[in-house]
């Protein structure tokens, strides 16, 4: 079963959305991280086709989304409330929601919100919103990473350095494709412990780089519109609603001591300490490891199985 289509939001938006596998199959929505990444594709090779009914969905502004790029209305509770109502459009009394990275945060306040659907959580990579994700991004980082880090910071003036977040905050949205390039390829650098090719490499760049970097500045500008404590709170209104944590133990982009916290407040949590492992779902410890845990939840698709089917 492959289903796609677009959902109106009644605010300017359309989400793009896709339905596969069986249409009888056990639902399960997947969050896309970023913000602004979009689906992708090869995260359909981690489920049983025969035995589920995954169902993506890009965020407002992103991927298949309409319009490309848009910032209106564009906030971490619209994106929660898009996710209940594709729920309701769908015709899904309860789904599994599979997350990761910033899809952890949507995950984690949706299931608060809206607990009585959901089946369970299974995160990937949890960030948080707080003033240590960006005293790690752009301070922490610098020790492990220098180069990348100075490519980033090498476009600012000595005055921007002072707030570079606010400084490529202005310069991506006044449509700089320089700094939109920059603040790109420094963060593919660290998706995996070693990276990939040399942060100015091009090649690495998504064909939509642009609207990448507009929204994940446009998130992190605002601090994901979170207010301190919000997402504690949501944690704390969980109760016993099964979660299952896989988190790199070489994860660069969010480190690990963001999902110990998380793991601390959910003590019937399931969480998985993945050695070697870093951020991507792609990367072979923690395909590895997200492999098993779907499969205890009667979600992966067998080893043996064609993934192209």
């Amino acid at each position: 079963m492959a289903d796609a289509g677009y959902l109106d939001t009644g605010d300017g938006h359309e989400l793009y959305w896709q339905a596969s596998g069986q249409a009888d199959g056990m639902p399960c929505l997947v969050i896309h991280g970023g913000p602004g990444a979009g689906s992708s594709a090869s995260v359909r090779a981690l489920f049983d086709p025969a035995r589920t009914r995954l169902i993506q969905f890009d965020q407002r502004g992103a991927g298949r989304s309409k319009p490309s790029g848009s910032l209106d209305r564009n906030t971490t509770f619209d994106l929660v409330a898009d996710i209940e109502r594709l729920r309701t459009h769908l015709g899904i009394d309860r789904w599994h929601v599979f997350a990761g990275s910033w899809g952890t945060t949507l995950a984690l306040l949706y299931a608060a919100a809206h607990r009585a659907h959901c089946r369970g959580l299974i995160l990937r990579g949890i960030t948080e919103w707080t003033p240590k994700k960006y005293q790690w991004a752009l301070d922490g980082r610098r020790f492990l990473a220098p180069r990348a880090h100075a490519y980033l910071m090498d476009l600012l003036t000595l005055e921007e350095r002072k707030e570079p977040v606010a400084a490529y905050y202005r310069r991506i949205m006044a449509g700089e494709r320089e700094a939109c390039k920059r603040w790109h390829l420094y963060e593919k650098q660290f998706a995996y412990p070693c990276p990939r090719g040399a942060v100015d490499d091009e090649a690495l760049l998504a064909p939509d780089f642009e609207v990448r970097a507009r929204i994940h500045i446009h998130y992190w500008y605002h601090n994901a519109f979170l207010e301190p404590g919000t997402l504690e709170a949501a944690t704390d209104r969980l109760g016993d609603l099964p979660v299952v944590i896989v988190q790199g133990a070489l994860d660069l982009m969010c480190p690990p001591i963001f999902a110990q916290r998380l793991a601390a407040r959910l003590p019937h949590a399931d969480f998985h300490l993945i050695a070697g492992g870093g951020h991507a779902a792609d990367h072979p410890p923690i395909a590895a490891a997200l492999h098993s845990v779907l499969a205890e939840a009667g979600l992966a698709r067998p080893l043996h199985q064609d993934r192209t089917s």
